[in-house]
């Protein structure tokens, strides 16, 4: 008998959670961070190089300034245009062209505890949209619109 409740005794004890782990949210593990790269546009390689820049890593969105009547700013501009990069563009008289593309990305925060830190990574890993973390829409129309395609792609296979 006494085995038997000292088995329980250490069962019960051994089930109960540990403080760290009760304070690990995934939504602690993630944070939002925005980058703005600017380039002068003063010549044909410095549209070159933000044409390699955008091919090496696509910005979320570019605002393009430009001094009135710069052809060079007219090329950039169809950088932009022709790799899908959204962008606005103003024009700035009697300065200099310029462009910043921004970049919205999700980090994993630092794990210094230990705990977290697989299932941060896996969560980045694992997100098909940034934008649903770093510009979330409001449960609306579109989401019960997407709920139904998935539901119906779902039986129809």
């Amino acid at each position: 008998m006494r085995v038997f409740v000292l088995l329980a005794v250490f069962f019960i004890t051994s089930c109960e959670t540990n403080n760290i782990a009760k304070q690990v949210r995934p939504e602690n593990l993630l944070s939002s961070n925005v980058e703005d790269v600017s380039f002068t546009i003063s010549g044909s390689e410095s549209v070159d190089s933000m044409f390699e820049w955008i091919i090496d890593d696509k910005p979320n969105s570019a605002l393009l300034s430009c001094a009135s009547g710069d052809s060079l700013c007219i090329g950039a501009e169809r950088v932009l245009s022709d790799l899908s990069v959204p962008y606005r563009m103003d024009v700035v008289p009697g300065e200099e062209s310029s462009v910043s593309l921004v970049y919205n990305r999700l980090l994993t925060r630092d794990c210094s505890n230990g705990l977290g830190c697989a299932m941060s990574t896996n969560m980045i890993g694992a997100i098909t949209n940034q934008s649903d973390f770093t510009n979330p829409a409001l449960s609306d129309y579109h989401d019960a619109q997407k709920a139904v395609e998935n539901y119906n792609n779902y039986y129809s296979r």
